[in-house]
């Protein structure tokens, strides 16, 4: 029993923790960048604009983690690990706010709860691998609540500074919290009141700088749910959008048995709860005992969600967003535990110990994350796109879904960009030189395609075109090179309409530009647009040219954008650069030709109803 003492169960904490971080930190260090990573990246961290209401208006924008990745970022560079840095110090931040509940917990089994569910299951460490925000505001909230803990038991003014510093922190980091916070600071007045520690300058002072930054907060949110941009957890059914996908993220699995385990827990946690409120002498302030705030907590931010969807049409949490549930019910489940006879409390807790643990080694890897929300490009794949050019040394064409693009593009940025931009199709055609595909797609592709690689973790598979595209140039712009300069917002090189053009046949823009002096990074795209006799758009291919380099000053970069079939009741076709922010720039075109693409299965694309149908057979995500 000595091994179960306070003094080495702290030392066996700590080495646990050393050990979960040195694997954190190699997954951080090893695991290409994912899709909400490279966003984050390109839109946040490289353009310097990541404040609330000037930066890319999208939720992909965790200020704090984008403002900390873009210190990163300056000072160590753009290697993934540099930018994830932030949330592996918010797991050590994590690891402290476990180590300081502990203070509030009597019984090992307890204690051993919070290490299964926070330190020993696979997936939910993800959240401090990646460079978003879920791993700070994580790792701030636990923080702050072990100090909330304090202020209640001892009432010291730090205390409260401390728990309000960590949760602004973790708001900052991920904006739904603006519910919890609100919540957890009504309680907190409910206890200042009930104990009269309201009336002091320093805590009315720190409450009302809460209360000004909540709101700002709150209008924030607001300002996002008038752009149209709050469009993840979209339904009808709690349950299903908030709680299923929740443990499917953090248990890969939402099957039946799953979902009667958590259930039954919550059931566990809310009788237990309701137990030690009757058998305590009546007092409403009893919420406040150590074995009831949380699960008071829990309830109250499920019914505070449940009310916001039906009175103010907010979205519910979905997966990864509604992940405070998770903090909080593992909070509740610990806190209830700890009041148990020691025996059941125990088998409850090694119980759990024992599952967390087979499922960690059955997961450990340094190659990818669990969750598909989070699929990666492999660097073998990209590796492999790499030694077909330099065979040639020529550029060519490749394609794969918008999902992929970022993936792709990040791996790109970081090689130096010597690759074409990939085409972002939304069902595969059959136009490009290689492409990044599922293997569900097979059917289609296995007539024109050779795969060369393969991606086992998601199914996808790299192909090859086993047949060269044949082109037949319509146009080849004279006069040039050419030079422009200026901060207008388009600079046009060509435009051109379906007299030029022999057939319906899908067109390649082949584009050559030296970028003399540019901003940096760059916010401008070279566009290959089309739009039918109606003026509606039908093609916009872009490459988003600060996806190429930081400083693209004195490179010359070539390019070809590859459109899908042409309307075969004329079209209108411009070829420009669009300066989005009118930066002053000088460039040369060096050269510009359009293509007519022709072979075998060039004009074929997979039809759209083929893709929601293939997920619902084989019950998977296309990713």
């Amino acid at each position: 029993m000595k091994f179960i003492s306070g003094f080495f169960f702290n030392r066996f904490y700590c080495l646990l923790c050393s050990i979960i971080f040195v694997i954190v930190a190699l997954r951080a260090f090893f695991i290409p960048f994912s899709h909400d990573e490279a966003a984050t990246f390109f839109f946040y961290v490289q353009s310097d604009n990541y404040l609330p209401y000037s930066a890319h208006i999208y939720t992909n924008n965790h200020v704090l983690n984008s403002a900390l990745t873009n210190i990163c970022y300056h000072i160590l560079g753009s290697h993934r690990f540099v930018l994830r840095i932030p949330n592996l110090i918010a797991f050590l931040i994590m690891c402290y706010g476990i180590y300081r509940f502990f203070r509030h917990l009597k019984t090992i089994s307890s204690k051993l709860i919070l290490i299964a569910f926070f330190l020993l299951t696979f997936n939910f460490l993800d959240f401090f691998e990646l460079c978003r925000g879920y791993g700070l505001s994580f790792g701030f909230m636990t923080l702050g609540l072990s100090y909330l803990m304090d202020y209640f038991l001892k009432k010291d003014f730090s205390y409260i500074l401390l728990f309000s510093l960590c949760w602004q922190l973790a708001l900052a980091a991920n904006l739904i919290l603006v519910v919890c916070l609100t919540i957890l600071l009504f309680y907190v007045l409910v206890f200042q009141i009930r104990y009269k520690l309201f009336l002091n300058i320093k805590n009315i002072l720190l409450q009302a700088i809460n209360i000004f930054l909540l709101i700002f907060w709150i209008k924030f949110s607001f300002f996002y749910k008038e752009q149209g941009v709050l469009d993840y957890g979209v339904g009808t059914n709690y349950w299903a959008v908030t709680f299923k996908t929740l443990i499917l993220f953090l248990f890969d699995t939402d099957q039946l048995w799953i979902q009667i385990i958590s259930l039954t827990a919550f059931a566990f946690i809310f009788i237990l709860s309701l137990i030690s409120f009757l058998n305590k002498p009546f007092s409403v302030f009893n919420v406040f005992k150590k074995d009831l705030f949380f699960p008071v907590i829990l309830i109250t931010c499920l019914l505070a969600f449940y009310f916001q969807k039906k009175i103010l049409n907010v979205n519910y949490p979905e997966d990864r967003t509604g992940l405070f549930f998770y903090l909080f019910f593992v909070l509740s489940f610990a806190f209830l535990l700890d009041g148990l006879p020691k025996v059941p409390a125990l088998a409850i807790a090694c119980s759990i110990l024992t599952a967390s643990c087979i499922y960690f080694f059955r997961s450990i890897n340094l190659t990818d994350y669990t969750s598909l929300y989070y699929h990666t490009m492999p660097k073998a794949v990209f590796d492999k796109l790499t030694d077909e050019y330099k065979k040639t040394k020529q550029i060519f064409t490749i394609g794969g879904h918008r999902v992929r693009e970022m993936n792709y593009a990040f791996l790109n940025y970081r090689g130096g960009a010597i690759l074409n931009h990939m085409d972002d199709a939304e069902q595969m055609i059959m136009n490009c030189d290689f492409y990044f595909a599922m293997k569900r797609e097979k059917p289609y592709y296995e007539r024109f395609y050779d795969e060369i690689a393969e991606d086992k973790t998601w199914d996808r598979v790299l192909l090859k075109r086993k047949e060269k595209i044949n082109k037949t140039q319509l146009i080849a712009l004279p006069d040039v090179p050419k030079n422009y300069s200026g901060n207008k917002e388009y600079f046009e090189f060509l435009r051109f309409d379906n007299k030029l053009v022999n057939s319906a046949n899908c067109l390649e823009a082949e584009v050559a530009i030296k970028f003399n002096k540019m901003p940096q990074p760059f916010n401008g795209e070279l566009v290959f647009n089309i739009v039918n006799e109606k003026n509606e758009m039908v093609y916009f291919k872009r490459v988003p040219l600060n996806w190429l380099a930081d400083n693209l000053s004195g490179e010359t970069k070539y390019f070809k954008l590859t459109t899908g079939l042409t309307p075969k009741n004329g079209f209108t076709a411009v070829v420009f650069i669009w300066n989005i922010d009118k930066q002053e720039v000088d460039f040369t075109l060096k050269d510009l030709k359009i293509h007519e693409l022709n072979g075998r299965g060039v004009n074929f694309s997979i039809p759209a109803n083929f893709y929601p149908l293939i997920e619902t057979i084989t019950k998977q995500s296309l990713l």
